[in-house]
């Protein structure tokens, strides 16, 4: 019995198989890992594309219609691709300005790209907006606030909790001041 131990011992036919059996379970975490992080980094550049994107076709033209706003909230999905829109996404655009009495308020908001419960940061129509203290409102001028909402689920790690993400984008209207959707 001793001298088939020492055999046993001795025996290195094998090993190699042994140590990539050992190792594979890490290397394929850590390449699980290196994916899931590379799809988010790429999330939160296309979400913060699509705020800046969607914001700058609003302050296009001097008016902006109803039907100008389904077709900008129908543009979020490409901007998207290739990560789905729907359930958890949502897009609110507002305009915010000075009212007559030179009271900074919410003009108008509206929502689309998706069905996700989320209300805007900024407030709602009619009330004074919440702004970051670096975005001056000037008389006579309109900014056009876009946010959008994501919420994302890891694909490789569902143990972790779902994260929403919100991005955001400031611009001013070229011409005129979009106070009204028409």
């Amino acid at each position: 019995m001793l001298k088939l131990t020492k055999r046993f011992l001795r025996e290195r036919r094998g090993s190699a198989l042994m140590e990539i059996a050992f190792s594979l379970p890490i290397l394929m975490v850590l390449l699980t890992g290196a994916i899931e992080t590379g799809l988010f980094l790429m999330l939160n550049q296309k979400l913060q594309h699509s705020a800046v994107s969607l914001s700058d076709l609003t302050t296009r033209d001097e008016q902006i219609s109803e039907a100008t706003m389904t077709d900008i909230f129908s543009a979020f999905p490409i901007i998207m691709a290739p990560f789905t829109t729907g359930t958890d996404t949502r897009v609110i655009i507002s305009a915010v300005g000075n009212d007559s009495g030179g009271n900074a308020t919410i003009f108008w908001q509206r929502e689309g790209a998706g069905s996700l419960t989320q209300s805007s940061s900024v407030g709602t129509t009619g009330n004074a907006p919440t702004l970051p203290p670096d975005i001056p409102i000037r008389d006579n001028e309109t900014i056009i606030v876009t946010e959008v909402f994501y919420e994302y689920a890891p694909i490789f790690f569902t143990v972790i909790d779902p994260v929403r993400l919100r991005r955001t984008a400031f611009h001013r209207p070229r011409i005129g001041a979009l106070t009204t959707v028409n």
